[in-house]
């Protein structure tokens, strides 16, 4: 009967091996999952911050174009490309290109680009179109980093479109 005893006295040992890696790679699992999660839900804050900002974008231009008529292709500011927009109590340089389409001397057509810092992790750029048909094309897209003209590979983009 001691031989048997004997025999046997290393399988507790085993046992506890298997039990303990099935845990530590069970514990693994579960770790890689919460670290994807945490990536998806850094992205998804990411674009939340980016539609903001160009909503907020895009509001400004509204407001600066319908209110303010800051997008007039005949105004001296547009000819003389000295368009600001104020934005929030920021005023932002608008670089305006305008176009002469049928010859006639008048400017019948305009583009009016700016960027804006919305907050201190957001920023918006803005394009309005001002058609020689009357239309006018406003499009903001932002993005989750404080300034426009730097990127990452983080950055996260989105756009909204207007036209009336």
């Amino acid at each position: 009967m001691r031989n048997k005893i004997k025999n046997n006295a290393g399988i507790a040992l085993l046992m506890a091996i298997y039990i303990s890696s099935a845990a530590s790679l069970l514990g693994l699992g579960i770790l890689m999952l919460l670290y994807g999660q945490l990536g998806i839900a850094g992205s998804a804050k990411g674009s939340v911050v980016a539609f903001y900002a160009a909503d907020t974008g895009l509001e400004c231009a509204l407001y600066g174009d319908l209110i303010d008529n800051r997008f007039s292709t005949s105004s001296p500011e547009a000819i003389n490309n000295t368009v600001t927009i104020n934005c929030n109590g920021s005023s932002q340089p608008v670089s305006t290109t305008l176009n002469d389409i049928d010859s006639d001397g008048d400017k019948d057509e305009g583009t009016f680009k700016f960027n804006y810092q919305v907050s201190s992790d957001a920023c918006a750029s803005v394009t309005a179109q001002k058609l020689s048909s009357g239309q006018t094309i406003i499009s903001s897209f932002g993005e989750n980093v404080p300034n426009c003209s730097i990127s990452s590979v983080r950055t996260v983009q989105r756009g909204l479109e207007v036209t009336y």
